[in-house]
């Protein structure tokens, strides 16, 4: 229990950014991240995060790799275009190396 007391006192003033497609995933994952989490703005695709992103600050971006529109691969090197420093969370159902891969290299 002292763990997740530790966790509330470390996230409790962000405000994140989950970009999930999967509409029953970003459901269920959305309740537990909104008990930690100050703000938690949500998208369904890249392309939606890439522009919630343009209007707001967020200290983290959480997304899925594979959506559609535009991946979370390329949403991403997008939003580093806009902040370097931009610390940011892989999510992935799939086993595909290659995408991890790139977006370790990212």
């Amino acid at each position: 229990m002292n763990n997740v007391k530790n966790l509330y006192n470390i996230s409790k003033d962000l405000c994140v950014l989950y970009v999930e497609d999967d509409l029953d995933i970003q459901e269920r994952t959305s309740i537990y991240f909104s008990k930690f989490f100050k703000e938690l703005v949500l998208a369904s695709d890249g392309e939606e995060g890439l522009s919630l992103y343009s209007s707001k600050d967020f200290d983290i971006v959480i997304t899925d790799i594979l959506m559609p529109k535009m991946d979370g691969i390329k949403m991403l090197e997008e939003i580093h275009k806009i902040n370097p420093n931009q610390i940011a969370l892989i999510t992935t159902a799939h086993t595909d190396s290659e995408h991890m891969l790139c977006a370790i290299k990212g």
